[in-house]
Parts: C-alpha cells; structure tokens; sequence
C-alpha cells in the first residue's frame, strides 16, 4: 500500500500518534477485502441495510463514481512504545509492516459504498482517499481516543468500543500472559484446562476491572455513564493496562494451580455446580468476582482512586503474597488439593443463594470471598475462609 501526503501529529496524552494520509481507492479495497473484513468482528456495527440507508449509499455510490471525496475512513492499531518507536524515516515501513493488524474504527459504511462504486466504475481505483490512522502504544490507550472522541455524539456502546480493538487487546493479554490460552467464537473450541479463556471473557473483565463493580449490563448498553467515566479515567493511563495484565496474570496462575483437582467421584453431591479444579473458573461469575476483588484491594472502590504510588506498592505487596500460596498448591497432592479446595463449602455456600437472577447473586458471592483473600494476605489454609465470606 501506497502511503503518500504524510501528516503525524503526537498525541501526548495517550503517548500515541495521529497519522493522516491519501492512498489509491483501489489500495484501500484491496486492503479491505483481504484484512478489513477479517478483522472485522462479529458484532462490530454491521453495514446498515434499512430502506433509507439504501438509498443514502446508493446516492453515495453514483457520487464516487463522478469523483467525488469523503470523510476519512479511521483506522487504528497498536505498537508497544509507539512514541518512541516512530520517527519520520520509518513511518512508512511502520505503516507497511502493521496495517494488516488494523481495524476499521470509522468506515464501515463507507468502506461497502466504495466496493458497490468500484465494482460498477474500475476506473476510480486510482482515485484518492483519505485515511485517518491512530497508533498507540496498547489497545487499551486506543480504546481511551475512541471514548474521547465519541463524546457528545451518539456512540458505540463500551462494548462495541472494546470489540473494535478487540484484536490487539487479546493480543497484549497473550503477550503478558505466558502459556494463557484465548479462544475466539471462530475457534469453535471449549475450555479442556485451566488458562483457558474466551476471549470475550477477557473483554467483560476489563471492563469489570475498569468499573470495580460486578455488575455489568451486557445485554443492552454494558456500562451507564458511571461505568463510562471509570473506563474513560482507568484507559487514559498506561499503568493502569500494566495492572489489568497483572490481575488476568494471577487469575491465569491461580487457575492452572487449582486445575489439577480431578475431583472425586464418589463425594459429589446432587446439585452440585463445582466438582473439581478446573470447574471454578470455567463460568464468568468467579472469574468477575477474582479481577473485581484484585481492582478494589489495589485500586480502590468504584468511585474513588488510590494514588499511584499506593496502587504500586500494594500490587507489589499483593503478588508477594499471592504467588506462594500458588506455589504452595503446586506442591499438593490430590488428597490435599481437595482439603485446600474445600468444594464441599463451597457448593453448600452456593446453594443458599437466590435462584433469581442467580448470576449476579454468584457474582456478588466470588466478589466477597476473593475480597476476604486478599483482604488476609493470602495467608490461608484452605478455601473455606473464601467460600465462607458472602
């Protein structure tokens, strides 16, 4: 791709870069077809096919074949240290190297318009379009500009917002999370072991992270604006990233530990929701109640912050404490798996939650117990004083 007419400006706030540039229609196509659609995901807002919409881009078809300009299409990756990184001399192998892991943030639209225009009128392949290009330094920070950006406007929901980067996000979760296994919805696989996750899953707990709150309505909007304005202050900061990766770090940790719990037959009971290891973390609830407990102990509740330096000395301190006891449970056999584990507890402690809405009830009772976990050091002798605390 034919990069020409290179405009960067640094964006301090995020440590990042805005890049606008002119390429062919025909490049962009081509790009788009072999990795815009690709990345595109699943539930990213679909080309519109309502009667007004069809009209609106029929219009918009017949002006690109008379030559007509539109707005720049935006799209957006991430480099580790974007800033520093990229220089002026590399911009374009920058650009050629990393554009195939881009995102259409704004243009989907667009972007059909310009293949119905194409398709009908080959001619304007060598016409020239404007892209807007943002690199950051994570998909966290990228995340940050589009809520900015959206404000005052009618906006993708925060989910819509993380799917976009959703990519590049699960990416850096891979990268800072050694051995942890993400699956997407194409992969068609189910969890079979411990560190081992959806990757949709990952996006919700960031999002718990971000609010501090168990609670997120993800069948409608996900997040009210109070859920939005804590997005919005935790993404604006790259520590905060560092100390998401850290939380989804010692959930990974914790989790392959307490996997190697096969269970035992002949102890389970009737209704039982938990019979072995790697049953804990395969539902959303404990997973949520884990990170939520993690953010509140080093960050704060919702609604408040620790200053910086409180939020690193006491990751520092949490991760001390935290990864001896999952040293100490490597070292257990299966007999002493099932006394630390204490399932028995835990599904009796279940049981008596409400049935209605008994997610979010579950949610509520992961949150209390982990809370108790790091609330006490680590510095246990088995599960029970975790099950025990809701």
């Amino acid at each position: 791709m034919n990069f020409n007419n290179l405009n960067i400006i640094v964006d301090r706030r995020i440590n990042g870069l805005s890049i606008s540039a002119t390429i062919t229609i025909g490049d962009y196509m081509n790009w788009f077809l072999d990795h815009g659609l690709a990345n595109k995901l699943e539930d990213q807002r679909p080309v519109m096919k309502s009667r007004t919409a069809n009209m609106i881009r029929k219009r918009l078809v017949e002006d690109l074949k008379l030559g007509a300009v539109i707005p720049p299409i935006v799209i957006g990756f991430a480099i580790e240290d974007a800033l520093n990184t990229i220089k002026d001399a590399n911009i374009n192998d920058i650009l050629e190297n990393n554009i195939n892991n881009a995102t259409i943030i704004d243009g989907m639209q667009r972007s059909e318009a310009l293949r119905e225009a194409i398709d009908s009128s080959p001619e304007i392949s060598d016409n020239d379009l404007r892209l807007d290009i943002w690199i950051t330094p994570n998909a966290i920070s990228l995340i940050y500009r589009m809520l900015v950006l959206n404000t005052g406007q009618t906006p993708w929901d925060v989910k819509r917002q993380m799917e976009v980067v959703y990519k590049p996000l699960i990416n850096e979760c891979k990268s800072y999370v050694d051995g942890i296994r993400i699956n997407t919805r194409n992969d068609g696989k189910r969890r079979s072991s411990g560190g081992e996750y959806r990757a949709s899953d990952i996006v919700e707990l960031f999002l718990a992270f971000s609010s501090r709150k168990v609670l997120i309505n993800t069948a409608e909007k996900l997040a009210d604006d109070f859920t939005r304005l804590d997005v919005t202050q935790m993404a604006g900061s790259q520590e905060y990233s560092h100390i998401f990766y850290e939380c989804i770090k010692m959930l990974f940790r914790f989790d392959v530990a307490i996997s190697k719990y096969e269970g035992q037959q002949e102890e389970q009971i009737e209704g039982d929701k938990i019979n072995d290891g790697i049953g804990l973390f395969t539902n959303l609830p404990a997973k949520v109640g884990f990170v939520v407990a993690l953010a509140q102990h080093i960050l704060g509740r919702a609604g408040s912050m620790k200053s910086d330096e409180e939020q690193k000395e006491l990751l520092q301190r949490t991760t001390e404490k935290f990864y001896p006891l999952c040293d100490k449970i490597d070292a257990f056999n299966q007999d002493e798996l099932c006394n630390f584990l204490s399932l028995g507890v835990l599904n009796d402690s279940m049981k008596s939650l409400s049935v209605k809405k008994i997610g979010d009830d579950q949610r509520r009772f992961f949150e209390a117990g982990f809370n108790a976990l790091f609330s006490s050091d680590c510095d246990i002798k088995d599960m029970e004083i975790v099950w025990r605390a809701y």
